[in-house]
C-alpha cells in the first residue's frame, strides 16, 4: 500500500531532491485529457525540469493499491500523453516495494531521500553517490554472539539487570563471547551495564518496540544456510522459521514445503541436500532447512522461532504478502 502525503506533490518533491543538493525547477501542469478518470482525478501532476531535463511528477494517494507492473503501465500511458519522462511520488514506500519499482524501470521519489529517476542519467547518479557518501555513516552490523545476547536481554531481562555470567550460563556462550557482544550491545546504545561488586550487570537501555526500531538497522539476517532435506534428518530441537513459522503468527497462508531452523552444530557429513533435485522427489517427504548463526532454541517460544528473528530472516523478501504479514506479526507481538 503507498500512503498519502500532507505535503503537495511539489513540496514534497523539493525537499527530496534539497537532500542530494540538486537545483529542481517546477510548474503546475494542467490536467491532461485521454487518461482514466483515476489517473488524473484525485492525483496532482507538476512538471518537473533539472539542468534541460523536462518530465513530471504525479503524487499517489493513500488509498490507491498498485503492483509495480500496474505503476509501470500507468507511468506508460502517462509518457504518451505528456511527451515526457514520468516519475511517481511517495511520502513514504517500504523496501520490498522500493525493490519491486526499481525491477519494473518505474521512476520515483520517496520521502526523505529516495530518488530512482533512470532517465536523468549517469550525472544524476554520480551527483547523488558523492553527496549519498559525504552523508552517510558506516553501519555497524553485530556479531551472530552480539545478536543472540541482545535478543535475549530483549525477551528475557527488559528493565531487571543480569550478570554476565548468568547470562553465559542461560545461553551456552562463554563468557568472553558475552563481554565482546556486552561491548557491541553498549556502543550501540541497545544495553546498559554498570558494576556490582566483582560483577558486571546489565540491562536494557529502553523498553519494548522503541528498542527494536532502534536496533534493527545493526542486526543481521540469522540464516547462514538454506537446505533442503529429507525430514526425518531433522534434529528433534528444529523449530519452525521462514514462512511455516510466519503462517502461524499471522494471515498468512501456509507454504507448500515446511521450513525448520537449526543450531550452527547441524552438520551435513550424514545429510544429502536436496535442493537442486528437489522438484524430482516426493515433496510431502522434503523441508527446507536454515542453518542459523546462533542457536535459535535458546530464544524460541512454542516450537517456533522468536519473532525479531524470524523478521530479519525474511525482510529482504521481495513478496508484498511477506512484507505485510512481518508488520501484522510484529504488530501483535507483546513487548
Amino acid at each position: 500500500m503507498f500512503f498519502f502525503f500532507f505535503e503537495s506533490t511539489e513540496d514534497l518533491s523539493k525537499r527530496v531532491f534539497d537532500e542530494y543538493g540538486l537545483r529542481c525547477e517546477f510548474r503546475r501542469a494542467l490536467k491532461p485529457g485521454g487518461l482514466p478518470l483515476y489517473m488524473v482525478r484525485r492525483r496532482e501532476i507538476v512538471e518537473a525540469q533539472i539542468g534541460n531535463v523536462l518530465f513530471a511528477l504525479v503524487g499517489i494517494r493513500d488509498n490507491e493499491e498498485f503492483g509495480a507492473e500496474a505503476l509501470k503501465n500507468q507511468a506508460d500511458k502517462y509518457e504518451l500523453v505528456l511527451g515526457c519522462p514520468v516519475a511517481f511520488v511517495f511520502e513514504k514506500v517500504t523496501d520490498a516495494q522500493k525493490k519491486a519499482m526499481i525491477s519494473q524501470g518505474v521512476s520515483f521519489l520517496a520521502f526523505p531521500a529516495m530518488v530512482f529517476l533512470p532517465f536523468l542519467g549517469i550525472a544524476l547518479q554520480q551527483q547523488i553517490r558523492v553527496v549519498q557518501k559525504i552523508k552517510a555513516s558506516p553501519r555497524e552490523f553485530v556479531s551472530p554472539q552480539a545478536q543472540q545476547l541482545f535478543l535475549f536481554m530483549l525477551y528475557r531481562v527488559k528493565d531487571s539487570y543480569i550478570t554476565k555470567v548468568r547470562v553465559a550460563e542461560e545461553l551456552g556462550l562463554n563468557p568472553m563471547s558475552v563481554t565482546r557482544g556486552s561491548r557491541e550491545l553498549e556502543a550501540l546504545g541497545l544495553i546498559k551495564m554498570q558494576e556490582a561488586g566483582r560483577s558486571v550487570q546489565m540491562t536494557c537501555a529502553m523498553n519494548g518496540y522503541a528498542l527494536v526500531e532502534k536496533a534493527l538497522p545493526n542486526l543481521i539476517n540469522p540464516v547462514q544456510k538454506n537446505i533442503v532435506v529429507v525430514r526425518n534428518c531433522l534434529p528433534d530441537t528444529s523449530l519452525l522459521a521462514g514462512e511455516s513459522a510466519l503462517s502461524k503468527l499471522s494471515l498468512l497462508g501456509v507454504p507448500s514445503r515446511d521450513t525448520f531452523a537449526c543450531a550452527p552444530r547441524f552438520v551435513l557429513s550424514k545429510t544429502e541436500d536436496f535442493s537442486k533435485d528437489a522438484k524430482w522427489l516426493n515433496s510431502v517427504d522434503l523441508v527446507n532447512a536454515q542453518i542459523w548463526k546462533y542457536d535459535p532454541a535458546k530464544l524460541a517460544l512454542n516450537g517456533i522461532v522468536d519473532p525479531v528473528s524470524l523478521y530479519l530472516s525474511l525482510r529482504d523478501s521481495y513478496d508484498e504478502r511477506i512484507q505485510s504479514s512481518l508488520d501484522e506479526m510484529m504488530g501483535n507481538v507483546k513487548w
